[in-house]
């Protein structure tokens, strides 16, 4: 099918496009203006016409129609994203922020237990603040201290009284790092709350129960009848993933080797899910009814099953568009309605984005609808490609090219924002789908007969066995050669170009089409050329960038291509990792402020640094000896060795210095260094974020 047959037949596909570019570009404002514009001289013209011009008639069926229309979709997704942003609410959370109060608090949610604290998000239904009792609304993140001692233990639904203190989300304290806050934020979460042990209680006065919370209670049960079976806690977490959709109970190290081995979709239910049981139960009522008979118990008792199964998972992005896509296709199918997978695809995401714009900034939503794209786009001709007389090879080749489709799809994606590829994903897909099918269908199996303990005894031991076999067999293929491939940095253009080449090759390869391999070869070789542009460029850069971290602090140096860091311990972490790889550095130093280096690029002389013309003096240490500290110089606040008490007559030397305070510094110290040096100096505090050297002088924000 052409791309003009798919435009045609997909009349949903037309606006979900706009909406979706409304959605995205909400907070542009040139846009904004551009649509309202376009919009108020559309309807100008065709109000003219009207009234004027005879052959209006004839402009109906124009393409200007649907050039109005795409204004009007991209105009309605900015306004429901605008209409989102809780700051605009007078009883939100978000204006309570910082102010202590007692709140009730229903939890959305089962909380999960780590180091004595229960973490668990909730939603405020209201708020009584010097003994008045106000409206309040809004959802936050809780850290709820336990009493270890206790055996009492919180579930969904349950609604606590809390005195806390709400603070909005912690923003990114170094470049390029994970944006949790505005991850929280795609999910209603503006705010963020520790609760001590002795400042909450349960409350029986105010019943909260939910139908959402009805179902994940049923799921908890059955995952806890489960688990009494003998099957060890690794399995268990897998399975709980699997089969329910509750990833918390994951081990890291499991998840890692998943994700090593390219099929951690496996472990969040998904599409593939959803689509296993509608596979289940489409032929079952096909026998008990027939094809052409009882066509609307057909239609409801699958698609309400389906339902039920996405409403214990949770209701992830992911299952929601599968819900909704299945059951439009249950409906086509016994109805004998026309049908396109674009359509279909449009329709479910043009619901699920009435009922929450936010969730297109959801990862699971963005993956799926990508996987599924390019299913349907890449997967009918790239099977066509190979044939095989063999039952056995046309399932693994099916399974293979489906791979393939969906990773090709999401590979832009997943590059640009995780910085790394599973190399092995085609052969370890075909090893793991086939035994997590049989698991999830033996699971069912199980749930089904628990009425015959015996039977369901050994179905769960099976179960058991055969997640400890999958288990095993993703922990070998993750420590395969070259397994993953890690530490690529893209810039947006380069992920558009990689989408360009994507689907050029897939063009020219598929439909054998001449020009397509013209027009790759062109990207790749646009491609190569910005890359080898943009690292000439950086080589003649350079910069200096403090990170903050809660433990301490770390300095990068760039110059000239290479690469020195000073307190490499927290080097590893992934908050300095993104920034680094996106220098493309030729070489990475390590170095402490011991080492004694004299070059051309990089003078460290503790406690003294200077990179160009970036002077900086580590004061862990008496001051007393410093008595000519140049005016350029910058001063580094830090506890890394003994503590030293610095005397007032100390601090006068630093007047008119630009002073840093790092994150090794308690907070009384902290304080009082800010009340002794805030009239006198220029004071940057690392507990704020990173800082970067830029134009000769210390700011906040990437330089």
């Amino acid at each position: 099918m052409s791309i003009s047959d798919v435009w045609l037949r997909s009349p949903l596909l037309r606006l979900v496009l706009p909406l979706l570019t409304g959605i995205y570009a909400a907070e542009t404002t040139w846009l904004l203006v551009l649509c309202s514009v376009a919009i108020g001289s559309y309807l100008c013209f065709f109000l003219m016409g009207i009234g004027v011009n005879r052959h209006w008639m004839s402009l109906r069926y124009a393409f200007h129609t649907g050039i109005f229309y795409s204004f009007v979709w991209m105009l309605l997704g900015m306004c429901m994203m605008r209409s989102t942003n809780r700051e605009h609410d007078v009883w939100h959370v978000v204006h309570r922020t910082g102010n202590v109060a007692v709140y009730a608090i229903r939890l959305l949610d089962e909380p999960t237990e780590a180091k004595g604290r229960w973490k668990v998000t909730g939603e405020i239904m209201g708020a009584q603040c010097d003994s008045v009792f106000t409206a309040c609304r809004g959802k936050v993140a809780l850290t709820i201290e336990r009493d270890t001692n206790s055996a009492e233990s919180l579930h969904v639904d349950d609604v606590l009284v809390v005195k806390c203190t709400p603070h909005v989300l912690d923003a990114p304290r170094n470049p390029l790092e994970f944006n949790y806050a505005e991850y929280m934020r795609t999910q209603a979460v503006w705010a963020q709350a520790y609760v001590r042990q002795a400042d909450w209680s349960l409350c029986d006065s105010l019943p909260a129960a939910t139908l959402r919370g009805t179902f994940i209670r049923w799921r908890e049960t059955l995952l806890q009848r489960l688990a009494q079976e003998p099957i060890e806690q690794r399995e268990m977490g897998v399975l709980s993933a699997l089969i329910l959709g509750k990833a918390s109970a994951i081990d890291r190290e499991v998840m890692q080797n998943y994700a090593r081995a390219g099929v951690v979709h496996v472990l969040a239910v998904s599409g593939m899910h959803v689509a296993l049981i509608y596979m289940l139960l489409k032929p079952l009522f096909e026998r008990l009814w027939g094809r052409n008979r009882a066509r609307r118990l057909k239609t409801i008792i699958p698609v309400v099953l389906l339902w039920l199964y996405a409403a214990m998972t949770g209701f992830s992005p992911s299952v929601l568009r599968a819900a909704w896509m299945f059951s439009f296709v249950i409906v086509a199918d016994n109805f004998g309605l026309r049908n396109t997978i674009y359509n279909t695809m449009a329709a479910s995401a043009l619901l699920l984005l009435m009922m929450d714009p936010m969730i297109a900034f959801s990862m699971g939503f963005i993956l799926s609808y990508l996987a599924v794209l390019g299913i349907a786009a890449i997967h009918p001709a790239l099977h066509r490609l190979f044939y095989f007389q063999s039952r056995i090879s046309k399932w693994l080749w099916e399974l293979t090219s489906i791979s393939i489709s969906a990773q090709l799809a999401t590979l832009p994606v997943t590059l640009y924002l995780f910085h790394q590829f599973p190399t092995w994903f085609m052969i370890t897909n075909v090893m793991v789908i086939p035994l997590s099918t049989i698991v999830l269908y033996l699971a069912l199996a199980y749930f089904a007969l628990l009425a015959c303990a015996p039977l369901a005894s050994f179905i769960a031991g099976l179960v058991g066995l055969l997640t400890r076999i999958m288990n095993d067999l993703m922990e070998w293929s993750a420590h395969w050669p070259y397994a993953l491939i890690e530490g690529v940095y893209w810039v947006p253009w380069e992920a558009f170009l990689c989408v360009g080449c994507i689907v050029a090759w897939c063009v020219c390869v598929l439909r054998r089409n001449k020009h397509a391999l013209l027009i790759a070869l062109g990207m790749h070789v646009c491609w190569l050329s910005g890359g080898f542009i943009a690292r000439f460029e950086i080589n003649g850069q350079y910069e200096i960038c403090i990170h903050s971290d809660y433990r301490g602090e770390a300095i990068t140096m760039v110059c000239q291509g290479r690469m020195f860091t000073i307190d490499d311990e927290l080097a590893s972490k992934k908050a300095f990792s993104n920034y680094r790889m996106s220098w493309y550095a030729r070489s990475c130093d390590s170095l402490s402020w011991e080492d004694r280096i004299q070059s051309e690029i990089l003078t460290l002389n503790s406690p003294y640094m200077q990179l160009s013309d970036c002077k900086l003096l580590l004061a862990d240490s008496t001051l007393l000896y410093h008595s000519a500290i140049d005016s350029s110089t910058t001063i580094f606040f830090s506890d890394r060795s003994n503590l030293h008490y610095w005397k007032r007559e100390e601090l006068a030397q630093v007047a008119g210095h630009t002073v840093i305070l790092g994150n090794r510094l308690s907070l009384k110290r902290r304080k009082w260094l800010k009340e002794q040096l805030s009239e006198c100096c220029s004071v940057i505090d690392l507990k704020e974020g990173a800082v970067f050297w830029v134009e000769g002088q210390w700011v906040r924000g990437k330089g």
